[in-house]
């Protein structure tokens, strides 16, 4: 259930960040880490680096005040960090942004609450 909920905060993130556009989801085993990987990819207007930096910082959030607390990596980050895992962020300006959430197959296979 908290890997469902750390990859729905992705997604969240993905759709917010340009709403007519697409987002993709993708998954595969990494056999060199024994990890599974998932991708989440949009399209929208990319990350500057300053938001990269603080992107999984509690309360930050780049968007006009009052739109969003700023809690969604963050809690998606530490909801992977709990099972073992990592996520990363590759973004480019005009470009979307790319979300790579690796967790080791063991926690996956320890996390049967929930579903994805």
């Amino acid at each position: 259930a908290m890997i469902a909920r750390a990859l729905t905060e992705l997604l969240l993130n993905a759709l917010q960040a340009n709403p007519e556009g697409e987002v993709h989801l993708s998954a595969h085993t990494d056999s060199a880490s024994e990890s599974v990987v998932l991708t989440v990819v949009d399209d929208g207007d990319g990350m500057d680096g300053r938001t990269r930096n603080y992107a999984f910082d509690p309360f930050f959030s780049s968007k006009p005040a009052g739109r969003q607390v700023g809690m969604g990596l963050a809690r998606a980050q530490q909801l992977v960090s709990a099972h073992g895992g990592r996520i990363e962020l590759d973004s480019r300006i005009n470009e979307g942004t790319t979300a790579t959430l690796w967790l080791p197959i063991c926690a996956m296979a320890a996390d049967t609450t929930g579903t994805v």
